[in-house]
């Protein structure tokens, strides 16, 4: 296996790519998170909002 010109044996690509498995995961985990704290956030916004609050809320209902 070859990563950025330098040559790995199979054993260490598998490592590799086991490690590069478990970022994704990571960071996909992260994402989630971080939306449904915002949708909880936005759940509990009630009563009367300033326009820039609305318009905020309402960008980032479309991301849901």
């Amino acid at each position: 296996m070859s990563l950025l010109g330098r040559y790995f044996s199979q054993k260490n690509g598998i490592i590799i790519v086991i490690f590069l498995a478990i970022i994704d995961l990571s960071f996909t985990a992260i994402r989630r998170n971080d939306r449904l704290a915002g949708q909880h956030l936005i759940a509990q916004l009630d009563g009367r909002l300033a326009d820039q609050t609305v318009e905020l809320v309402r960008r980032f209902k479309r991301y849901k």
